[in-house]
Protein backbone atom coordinates (compact mmCIF):
# COMPACT_ATOMS: atom_id res chain seq x y z
CA UNK A 1 0.00 0.00 0.00
CA UNK A 2 2.55 2.81 0.75
CA UNK A 3 4.80 1.53 -2.48
CA UNK A 4 1.74 2.41 -4.19
CA UNK A 5 1.27 5.81 -2.76
CA UNK A 6 4.82 6.94 -3.19
CA UNK A 7 4.56 5.74 -6.81
CA UNK A 8 1.48 8.01 -7.15
CA UNK A 9 3.47 10.88 -5.41
CA UNK A 10 5.91 10.51 -8.01
CA UNK A 11 3.73 9.98 -10.98
CA UNK A 12 2.68 13.71 -9.77
CA UNK A 13 6.09 15.41 -9.05
CA UNK A 14 6.82 14.44 -12.51
CA UNK A 15 4.03 16.00 -14.07
CA UNK A 16 4.50 18.88 -12.42
CA UNK A 17 8.23 19.26 -13.35
CA UNK A 18 7.05 18.87 -16.81
CA UNK A 19 4.87 21.34 -16.52
CA UNK A 20 7.25 23.44 -15.41
CA UNK A 21 10.25 22.95 -18.23
CA UNK A 22 7.83 23.04 -21.23
CA UNK A 23 5.21 25.70 -19.76
CA UNK A 24 5.11 27.71 -23.03
CA UNK A 25 3.90 31.35 -24.00
CA UNK A 26 0.65 30.84 -25.44
CA UNK A 27 -0.97 28.77 -22.84
CA UNK A 28 -0.94 24.87 -23.95
CA UNK A 29 0.55 23.85 -20.65
CA UNK A 30 1.33 27.72 -18.79
CA UNK A 31 -1.51 29.39 -17.42
CA UNK A 32 -1.34 32.26 -19.63
CA UNK A 33 -3.85 34.96 -17.83
CA UNK A 34 -0.77 37.53 -17.66
CA UNK A 35 -1.27 37.31 -21.28
CA UNK A 36 -4.42 36.67 -22.80
CA UNK A 37 -7.10 39.16 -21.52
CA UNK A 38 -10.93 38.14 -22.10
CA UNK A 39 -12.37 40.48 -24.61
CA UNK A 40 -16.05 40.87 -25.02
CA UNK A 41 -16.84 39.24 -28.42
CA UNK A 42 -17.10 42.00 -30.96
CA UNK A 43 -15.84 44.27 -28.59
CA UNK A 44 -12.16 46.89 -29.22
CA UNK A 45 -10.19 48.19 -26.07
CA UNK A 46 -9.82 51.77 -26.07
CA UNK A 47 -6.42 51.35 -27.23
CA UNK A 48 -7.73 50.08 -30.19
CA UNK A 49 -10.06 52.89 -30.35
CA UNK A 50 -7.77 56.00 -30.12
CA UNK A 51 -5.79 54.02 -32.93
CA UNK A 52 -8.48 54.03 -35.24
CA UNK A 53 -9.62 57.23 -34.58
CA UNK A 54 -6.04 58.91 -34.44
CA UNK A 55 -6.30 60.00 -30.66
CA UNK A 56 -4.06 59.87 -28.26
CA UNK A 57 -5.34 58.88 -24.70
CA UNK A 58 -4.12 61.42 -21.84
CA UNK A 59 -5.73 59.81 -19.10
CA UNK A 60 -7.00 56.28 -18.19
CA UNK A 61 -7.88 54.05 -15.48
CA UNK A 62 -10.33 51.32 -14.68
CA UNK A 63 -13.47 53.96 -14.28
CA UNK A 64 -12.84 56.13 -17.63
CA UNK A 65 -10.80 56.98 -20.51
CA UNK A 66 -9.90 59.88 -22.12
CA UNK A 67 -8.60 60.33 -25.64
CA UNK A 68 -7.76 63.48 -27.69
CA UNK A 69 -6.48 65.07 -30.87
CA UNK A 70 -6.19 68.73 -31.59
CA UNK A 71 -9.87 69.13 -32.33
CA UNK A 72 -11.37 66.87 -30.15
CA UNK A 73 -12.02 65.02 -26.79
CA UNK A 74 -13.61 61.66 -26.24
CA UNK A 75 -14.61 60.30 -22.59
CA UNK A 76 -15.53 56.39 -22.26
CA UNK A 77 -17.25 55.45 -19.02
CA UNK A 78 -17.85 51.36 -18.51
CA UNK A 79 -20.59 50.05 -17.00
CA UNK A 80 -23.29 50.18 -14.58
CA UNK A 81 -23.68 53.44 -16.81
CA UNK A 82 -21.63 53.18 -19.78
CA UNK A 83 -21.82 56.37 -21.77
CA UNK A 84 -19.14 58.08 -24.44
CA UNK A 85 -19.12 61.80 -24.81
CA UNK A 86 -17.50 63.50 -27.55
CA UNK A 87 -16.45 67.18 -26.66
CA UNK A 88 -18.72 67.33 -23.84
CA UNK A 89 -21.81 66.19 -25.84
CA UNK A 90 -23.28 61.87 -24.89
CA UNK A 91 -23.40 60.73 -28.07
CA UNK A 92 -26.44 58.28 -27.08
CA UNK A 93 -26.77 55.14 -25.84
CA UNK A 94 -23.21 53.26 -25.06
CA UNK A 95 -24.26 50.14 -23.78
CA UNK A 96 -21.64 46.99 -23.78
CA UNK A 97 -18.92 49.17 -22.30
CA UNK A 98 -17.23 47.44 -19.55
CA UNK A 99 -13.98 47.41 -17.86
CA UNK A 100 -12.33 43.67 -17.52
CA UNK A 101 -9.21 43.87 -15.16
CA UNK A 102 -7.39 47.01 -16.39
CA UNK A 103 -8.75 47.63 -19.89
CA UNK A 104 -12.01 48.89 -21.12
CA UNK A 105 -13.70 48.01 -23.84
CA UNK A 106 -16.69 49.00 -26.25
CA UNK A 107 -18.49 47.25 -29.45
CA UNK A 108 -16.88 47.67 -32.11
CA UNK A 109 -19.62 48.56 -34.02
CA UNK A 110 -19.86 52.00 -31.89
CA UNK A 111 -16.54 53.19 -33.33
CA UNK A 112 -18.63 54.98 -36.26
CA UNK A 113 -21.00 56.61 -33.97
CA UNK A 114 -18.20 58.34 -32.66
CA UNK A 115 -16.23 58.81 -35.46
CA UNK A 116 -18.98 60.51 -37.06
CA UNK A 117 -19.53 63.16 -33.98
CA UNK A 118 -15.60 64.42 -34.29
CA UNK A 119 -14.26 67.84 -35.42
CA UNK A 120 -13.22 66.97 -38.86
CA UNK A 121 -12.88 63.47 -38.63
CA UNK A 122 -10.23 61.30 -39.39
CA UNK A 123 -10.81 58.73 -42.09
CA UNK A 124 -10.80 55.41 -40.79
CA UNK A 125 -7.13 53.45 -40.37
CA UNK A 126 -8.81 50.33 -40.07
CA UNK A 127 -11.12 48.31 -40.79
CA UNK A 128 -12.04 46.56 -44.41
CA UNK A 129 -9.33 46.07 -47.23
CA UNK A 130 -8.16 49.36 -48.71
CA UNK A 131 -8.63 49.38 -52.53
CA UNK A 132 -5.46 51.60 -52.99
CA UNK A 133 -3.03 50.85 -50.16
CA UNK A 134 -0.92 53.64 -49.34
CA UNK A 135 2.92 52.78 -50.47
CA UNK A 136 5.40 53.11 -47.55
CA UNK A 137 9.20 52.60 -48.15
CA UNK A 138 10.20 53.87 -44.94
CA UNK A 139 8.66 53.31 -41.36
CA UNK A 140 8.68 52.59 -37.61
CA UNK A 141 8.27 49.40 -36.24
CA UNK A 142 8.51 48.24 -32.21
CA UNK A 143 9.78 44.75 -31.72
CA UNK A 144 8.56 43.12 -28.53
CA UNK A 145 11.30 40.15 -27.57
CA UNK A 146 8.87 38.20 -25.23
CA UNK A 147 10.09 37.64 -21.70
CA UNK A 148 13.28 38.18 -20.32
CA UNK A 149 15.04 38.67 -16.63
CA UNK A 150 13.37 36.35 -14.38
CA UNK A 151 11.10 35.49 -16.78
CA UNK A 152 12.73 32.56 -18.73
CA UNK A 153 9.37 31.96 -21.48
CA UNK A 154 9.09 28.36 -22.40
CA UNK A 155 12.37 25.97 -21.32
CA UNK A 156 12.79 23.49 -24.10
CA UNK A 157 13.32 19.47 -24.29
CA UNK A 158 17.69 21.11 -24.60
CA UNK A 159 17.81 23.97 -22.04
CA UNK A 160 17.29 26.27 -24.17
CA UNK A 161 15.30 29.14 -23.04
CA UNK A 162 12.56 31.17 -24.88
CA UNK A 163 13.47 34.54 -23.88
CA UNK A 164 17.50 34.15 -25.19
CA UNK A 165 15.63 32.85 -28.09
CA UNK A 166 13.68 35.82 -29.04
CA UNK A 167 15.52 38.28 -28.41
CA UNK A 168 18.15 37.38 -30.50
CA UNK A 169 15.94 36.71 -33.38
CA UNK A 170 14.77 40.32 -32.52
CA UNK A 171 18.00 42.19 -31.98
CA UNK A 172 19.05 40.22 -35.71
CA UNK A 173 15.96 41.17 -37.59
CA UNK A 174 16.17 44.92 -35.59
CA UNK A 175 19.41 45.30 -37.15
CA UNK A 176 18.28 44.08 -41.27
CA UNK A 177 15.57 46.29 -40.79
CA UNK A 178 17.19 49.47 -39.96
CA UNK A 179 20.22 48.55 -42.97
CA UNK A 180 16.75 48.85 -45.02
CA UNK A 181 15.86 52.35 -43.99
CA UNK A 182 13.28 51.29 -40.90
CA UNK A 183 13.56 53.08 -37.59
CA UNK A 184 13.46 50.17 -35.53
CA UNK A 185 12.53 50.40 -31.51
CA UNK A 186 13.66 47.12 -29.59
CA UNK A 187 11.07 47.10 -26.09
CA UNK A 188 14.24 45.46 -24.53
CA UNK A 189 17.79 45.09 -25.88
CA UNK A 190 19.41 42.86 -22.79
CA UNK A 191 18.09 40.30 -20.50
CA UNK A 192 15.62 42.22 -18.17
CA UNK A 193 12.09 41.94 -17.34
CA UNK A 194 9.75 44.06 -18.72
CA UNK A 195 6.05 44.06 -17.67
CA UNK A 196 3.47 43.60 -20.48
CA UNK A 197 1.87 46.98 -20.39
CA UNK A 198 5.35 48.82 -20.18
CA UNK A 199 6.12 47.07 -23.39
CA UNK A 200 2.73 48.58 -24.47
CA UNK A 201 2.76 51.75 -23.61
CA UNK A 202 6.74 51.84 -25.00
CA UNK A 203 4.84 50.90 -28.68
CA UNK A 204 2.39 53.68 -28.12
CA UNK A 205 5.00 56.26 -27.17
CA UNK A 206 6.78 55.85 -30.20
CA UNK A 207 3.38 55.37 -32.38
CA UNK A 208 5.04 52.99 -35.16
CA UNK A 209 3.32 51.70 -37.92
CA UNK A 210 3.84 47.85 -36.56
CA UNK A 211 4.30 46.26 -33.04
CA UNK A 212 5.93 43.13 -33.85
CA UNK A 213 5.57 40.88 -30.13
CA UNK A 214 8.22 37.19 -30.62
CA UNK A 215 8.13 34.15 -28.71
CA UNK A 216 8.51 30.78 -28.96
CA UNK A 217 5.79 27.92 -28.24
CA UNK A 218 5.79 25.02 -26.30
CA UNK A 219 2.84 22.14 -25.57
CA UNK A 220 2.44 19.11 -24.01
CA UNK A 221 1.91 17.53 -27.58
CA UNK A 222 5.97 17.15 -28.29
CA UNK A 223 4.87 16.14 -32.08
CA UNK A 224 3.28 19.87 -32.12
CA UNK A 225 5.57 22.23 -34.53
CA UNK A 226 5.35 24.82 -36.48
CA UNK A 227 5.28 28.76 -36.28
CA UNK A 228 1.96 30.46 -35.50
CA UNK A 229 1.03 34.35 -35.84
CA UNK A 230 -1.70 36.11 -33.71
CA UNK A 231 -3.45 39.11 -33.93
CA UNK A 232 -5.97 40.66 -31.44
CA UNK A 233 -9.62 39.11 -31.99
CA UNK A 234 -11.05 42.94 -33.09
CA UNK A 235 -7.54 43.70 -34.81
CA UNK A 236 -6.99 45.31 -38.07
CA UNK A 237 -7.51 44.60 -41.60
CA UNK A 238 -3.80 46.24 -41.12
CA UNK A 239 -2.69 43.59 -38.48
CA UNK A 240 -3.90 41.15 -40.65
CA UNK A 241 -1.71 42.07 -43.74
CA UNK A 242 1.04 42.05 -41.62
CA UNK A 243 0.59 38.77 -40.10
CA UNK A 244 0.37 37.27 -43.68
CA UNK A 245 3.55 39.24 -45.22
CA UNK A 246 5.13 37.80 -42.35
CA UNK A 247 3.74 34.25 -42.37
CA UNK A 248 4.45 34.38 -46.65
CA UNK A 249 8.16 34.61 -45.96
CA UNK A 250 8.53 31.91 -43.24
CA UNK A 251 6.60 29.64 -45.33
CA UNK A 252 8.90 30.06 -47.83
CA UNK A 253 12.00 28.74 -45.54
CA UNK A 254 9.51 25.39 -45.29
CA UNK A 255 8.55 26.10 -41.66
CA UNK A 256 5.09 24.47 -40.87
CA UNK A 257 2.18 26.79 -40.92
CA UNK A 258 -0.25 26.75 -38.08
CA UNK A 259 -2.48 29.76 -39.83
CA UNK A 260 -3.20 33.41 -38.49
CA UNK A 261 -5.01 33.19 -35.13
CA UNK A 262 -7.07 35.72 -33.19
CA UNK A 263 -6.51 35.69 -29.76
CA UNK A 264 -6.78 38.96 -27.17
CA UNK A 265 -2.82 38.88 -25.96
CA UNK A 266 -2.62 41.85 -23.44
CA UNK A 267 0.38 43.33 -25.73
CA UNK A 268 -1.92 43.02 -28.91
CA UNK A 269 -5.28 44.88 -27.01
CA UNK A 270 -2.96 47.62 -25.49
CA UNK A 271 -1.13 48.85 -28.62
CA UNK A 272 -2.53 51.86 -30.85
CA UNK A 273 -0.91 50.65 -34.10
CA UNK A 274 -1.44 47.52 -36.04
CA UNK A 275 0.01 44.58 -34.18
CA UNK A 276 0.85 40.87 -34.24
CA UNK A 277 2.48 38.40 -32.37
CA UNK A 278 4.79 35.93 -33.65
CA UNK A 279 5.41 32.19 -32.47
CA UNK A 280 8.61 30.82 -34.08
CA UNK A 281 8.21 27.55 -33.31
CA UNK A 282 7.68 24.57 -30.51
CA UNK A 283 10.94 24.01 -27.66
CA UNK A 284 8.97 21.36 -26.80
CA UNK A 285 9.47 19.64 -30.00
CA UNK A 286 12.87 17.91 -30.15
CA UNK A 287 13.67 18.78 -34.01
CA UNK A 288 12.38 22.67 -33.33
CA UNK A 289 14.13 23.09 -30.23
CA UNK A 290 17.31 21.62 -32.17
CA UNK A 291 16.69 24.49 -35.13
CA UNK A 292 16.43 26.89 -32.59
CA UNK A 293 19.12 26.42 -30.94
CA UNK A 294 21.13 27.04 -34.03
CA UNK A 295 22.86 30.52 -34.90
CA UNK A 296 22.08 30.04 -38.45
CA UNK A 297 18.98 28.85 -38.22
CA UNK A 298 17.94 31.81 -35.81
CA UNK A 299 19.48 34.43 -38.34
CA UNK A 300 17.26 32.42 -41.07
CA UNK A 301 14.34 33.51 -39.18
CA UNK A 302 15.31 37.33 -38.24
CA UNK A 303 15.89 37.54 -42.08
CA UNK A 304 12.24 36.43 -43.26
CA UNK A 305 10.75 37.86 -40.21
CA UNK A 306 12.17 41.22 -41.06
CA UNK A 307 11.36 40.64 -44.95
CA UNK A 308 8.00 40.05 -44.16
CA UNK A 309 7.71 43.24 -42.19
CA UNK A 310 9.33 45.08 -45.15
CA UNK A 311 6.78 43.88 -47.77
CA UNK A 312 4.12 45.08 -45.12
CA UNK A 313 5.76 48.38 -45.01
CA UNK A 314 6.24 48.65 -48.71
CA UNK A 315 2.51 47.39 -49.27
Amino acid sequence: MFKDIFKSWLKILFLLFVALILGGCNGYIHDANDHLVTAPSSSISVYQLAGRLGLRIDDYNSYSATLRNSANTVVVYPDPNGKVYVNGEPIGSAGGIVASGDLIFLPEAFVSRIRSSLKQPTPPTFGPAPTMPQSLSTGRVVIDPGHGGKDPGATGINGLHEKDVNLDVARMAGKILGSRGVDVVLTRDSDIFIELNDRAAISNRRNPDLFVSIHADAAENHAARGFTIYMAKAGSWNSYLAGKRIATRFGQMGVQDRGLRKADYRVLVRTRSPAVLVELGFLSNGHEAARLSNPKYRRALAVSLAEGIVDYLNR
